[in-house]
């Protein structure tokens, strides 16, 4: 008896599925809160420039851009990157206090571009050969920005250096002359360091100060902050000799500071929490490497292109370095620093760790203080090949664990002789006695090899653009990857997708790539500018909104796309794509367009949208996002934002059923009702006894109630 129930309890069940009574299934989406890109720029008629975004602990949104300013009698700037005379550039700030809907008044934080301290020729031969210097006004290079709770750092490098109240020539400031573009001049830039604070009684964001760095003796370029609850960090470099224009045979355009003159320094200053709000504070400046032409050690080294970290009190600063062997062996190295970020240790070699006979570059980092002894304290990524420039290469890293000094790195020759990490090879015997002391290989992340390959074991591919979040010991990187750069270069037969590669084990097994773009020849795109993004510490509002409670397992991954084009045809930036993830990288939503158009479905805005800024509430359920569009007639700074949530998936809709005709009988004869489907509907025919499916439903609802009083009896 018992045999027979189990087996109408089956057949009812399959009844019901049948039927379509399963659980209707669901799936976790972006979806986003406003209709369409809101414009955060204040003005279309003006350009402008490099946007980024802050969330504050109070929700606050707050972006930071450069915009256009008309200078007095309509005086123009030249660009060197652009190779155009364009209005100078001021920094502004706006916020918003509903979710991005609106924005506040713009706050000026630079106000220099209505003001000079250098005269320059900004036509150089074009306008024939005598020499015509004209009032260079204070252009604003991009904005650098990070918040801790309600303080705020805004940094940026800037062609005024004057007392920040008139115009007058400095005595110090010098200028570059170009004889590849007529003998166009530049000043020199000065670096600058805002601090704001958020006043939540006010509703508004209130500049404390705003202090110069430099003088304009050296030319200032690429500055980079960052901070904790400790104080705010940051550095730039210093040129002699004043920016180079470069060859732009990387992903940028040139003049960016990548190419650097001999004797290129990298500088560093600091504010600890406790002195952010007082006004009197002088932010100290200290120069950390020794490319010093006075010493003669190290004159033919130039340093570029430095990023900083700060973990807990210590400060971390990594850069690439000239090797000083021009000639003889070309390329740069990968060198760091540590110290207490309150007492910076001046004029030192740093630690080499990149292999010393290949060219590195575009160094990364990720640190962090963990309790965990098999967590990492450092995480670097960088480029290396044993090609100059853009050439082919790798994504290599290296881990400092139980502490941040080169010790703590494997492989690393620190403190032996005859050489050690911070020497500087003279010639190819000292180069070589070097390179065999570094016991242990990075681990390449991007080659196709596998993660113990060099860099010439596919010398056709590249890897570039890497980026990547760690939580203890789990770490998400990726890199934007082609299986032939030349291809990729030089026609549209090849492209670049973003990948991704996650470990649970502070670094020491990886999961296989895994492909986040899929582009394919056929779209003629590649992936650009990739964001890897993870959620903030927990904020005040925790105890109370979970939505302020960090979910270390919330990634996001956003990245533009570029067009893949045949050389010499130029590529053009397209739109903007995110998708998420809440389990730590295993799964991801599909993508979606942040911007207005999506050109992988053929819906396109006419406008090319890149560079995307993105921040995220503690659980990850909200993202930011921030980019910059330029249209046939504007080029703004654009926001939007989404949620991340679950919806639930509908049944498919069933097709309408076939009618079947109802046959004639033959004269004579009596027609015989139909029995079975035939009517298209869900009764079972079980020889002439069909079983109507409310059955089904009452055996359901008993097969839920017995697992409930189950549960209660356990």
């Amino acid at each position: 008896m018992k045999s027979f129930q189990r087996k109408q309890i089956a057949v009812a069940v399959a009844v019901a599925l049948t039927c379509g009574l399963a659980l209707a299934a669901t799936k976790w989406v972006l979806e986003f809160d406003q209709a369409a890109p809101v414009n955060v720029s204040s003005l279309p008629q003006q350009p402008s420039n490099k946007v980024k975004l802050l969330r504050l602990p109070d929700r606050t949104l707050v972006a930071v851009y450069g915009e256009g300013v008309d200078a007095p009698g309509g005086a123009k700037v030249y660009d060197p990157k652009a190779r155009e005379l364009r209005n100078p550039f001021d920094i502004f700030i706006k916020w918003s206090r509903d979710n991005g809907a609106t924005w506040s008044d713009p706050l000026n934080v630079s106000s220099m571009a209505t003001l000079w301290s250098a005269k320059a020729d900004i036509t150089g031969l074009v306008d024939g050969p005598v020499r015509n210097p004209v009032e260079y006004y204070g252009d604003a290079d991009k904005p650098n920005t990070f918040s801790v709770g309600n303080n705020i750092i805004v940094t940026f490098t800037n062609k005024y250096c004057g007392d920040g109240t008139t115009s007058a020539e400095s005595p110090v400031q010098k200028f570059v002359t170009y004889p590849e573009l007529a003998n166009i001049e530049v000043p020199f830039s000065c670096t600058y360091l805002s601090r704001l604070q958020w006043n939540a009684a006010l509703g508004q964001v209130v500049q404390i100060d705003k202090q110069r760095l430099s003088d304009g003796a050296r030319d200032a370029k690429q500055d980079a902050n960052t901070g904790n609850v400790n104080g705010f960090v940051m550095t730039w470099q210093e040129d002699p000799e004043g920016l180079k224009l470069g060859e732009a045979e990387g992903p940028g355009d040139g003049a960016s500071g990548a190419t650097v003159n001999h004797h290129t320094n990298i500088w560093y200053s600091f504010i600890p929490a406790a002195s952010f709000a007082n006004v009197g504070y002088v932010l100290p400046v200290v120069r950390v490497t020794d490319n010093d032409p006075i010493t003669g050690l190290t004159a033919a080294y130039g340093a570029s292109r430095a990023n900083v970290s700060l973990a807990g009190t210590q400060a971390v600063i990594a850069y690439e370095e000239t090797k000083g062997l021009e000639g003889l062996e070309d390329g740069k190295y990968i060198r760091y620093h540590t110290f207490k970020f309150d007492a910076p240790v001046a004029a030192q070699p740093g630690c080499i760790i990149s292999d010393v006979k290949e060219n590195a570059r575009r160094v990364r980092m990720l640190t962090q203080s963990p309790t965990d002894p098999a967590a990492p304290n450092i995480v670097f990524l960088y480029k290396q090949g044993n090609y100059d420039g853009g050439g082919p290469s790798d994504i290599m890293i290296r881990r400092a664990l139980g502490g941040f000094t080169p010790d703590k790195i494997a492989g690393i020759p620190f403190g032996t002789t005859p050489y050690s990490c911070e020497s500087a090879p003279k010639d190819f015997t000292e180069l070589e006695g070097l390179r065999a002391l570094y016991s242990v290989p990075p681990i390449n992340l991007s080659s196709s090899k596998g993660l113990t390959a060099d860099s010439e074991a596919d010398n056709a591919e590249n890897a570039l653009a890497h980026r990547g979040v760690m939580r203890g010991k789990s770490l998400v990187l990726g890199y934007s990857w082609t299986p032939n750069e030349t291809l990729a270069r030089l026609t549209d037969l090849e492209r670049y997708n973003f990948y991704i590669r996650r470990s649970s084990d502070g670094g020491v097994t990886w999961s296989d790539p895994f492909n986040m773009t899929n582009l394919t020849n056929a779209d003629k795109l590649s992936a650009r500018e990739p964001r890897i993004v993870g959620t903030p510490a927990s904020g005040p509002g925790c105890a109370t909104d979970p939505v302020e409670c960090q979910n270390v397992n919330a990634v996001y991954v956003a990245w533009g796309v570029q067009t893949d084009v045949t050389y010499p045809v130029e590529p053009v930036d397209v739109d903007i794509f995110v998708r998420a993830s809440r389990d730590n990288g295993v799964t991801f939503t599909e993508p979606v367009a942040m911007t207005a158009g999506n050109i992988i479905i053929g819906e396109d805005d006419h406008a090319d949208d890149a560079e995307t800024q993105v921040r995220l509430s503690p659980d990850g359920s909200k993202m930011y996002a921030v980019w910059g569009s330029i249209s046939p007639t504007v080029d703004d700074a654009l926001f939007r934002s989404s949620t991340f949530k679950e919806i639930t998936i509908p049944d498919p809709v069933p097709p309408a059923p076939v009618p079947v005709p109802t046959p004639t009988p033959p004269p004579g004869s009596s027609a015989v009702a139909p029995t079975g489907d035939d009517d298209g509907g869900c009764t079972v025919s079980r020889g002439e006894r069909p079983v109507d499916p409310t059955l089904a439903v009452l055996t359901l609802l008993g097969l839920a109630g017995l697992g409930l009083r189950r549960r209660r009896r356990v």
